[in-house]
């Protein structure tokens, strides 16, 4: 229940008091109830959270399936669109070499003889 206080009203603010509780003292039946119900609804909200996540986790897993099955088209394309562009890259730079005459290198290792080391003929 709010009141407002008429004796409060002097710089323009309004304040209200509200009543909270009207009796006596609750005893202890209705304490034990107040408990009881309070677990029953901790118990209850836990129990539904976990079937909220439980089916938000199957709908995530379902979409995310759904939306890798339906792109399976696309990412074929891309797999075949970057081969493609790799050989093309490739031939590209083979003909570059020998536009500029320097010879293909295929794989090896070279040592360089050290300058003190007699050269071997």
């Amino acid at each position: 229940m709010a009141d407002q206080d008429p004796s409060r009203t002097g710089s323009g603010r309004v304040q209200f008091r509200i009543q909270t509780r009207v009796g006596s003292q609750s005893g202890p039946v209705a304490k034990f109830l107040a408990f009881t119900l309070g677990v029953a609804a901790l118990a209850a909200g836990l129990f539904l959270s976990v079937f909220v996540f439980a089916g938000l986790l199957v709908v995530g897993g379902v979409a995310g399936v759904w939306i890798w099955w339906r792109t399976r088209g696309l990412r074929k394309q891309l797999k075949e669109s970057l081969k493609t562009a790799e050989e093309h890259i490739a031939a590209a730079r083979t003909q570059e070499q020998r536009r500029a005459g320097e010879p293909t290198i295929i794989d090896g290792d070279y040592i360089r003889p050290k300058d003190d080391q007699p050269r071997a003929r």
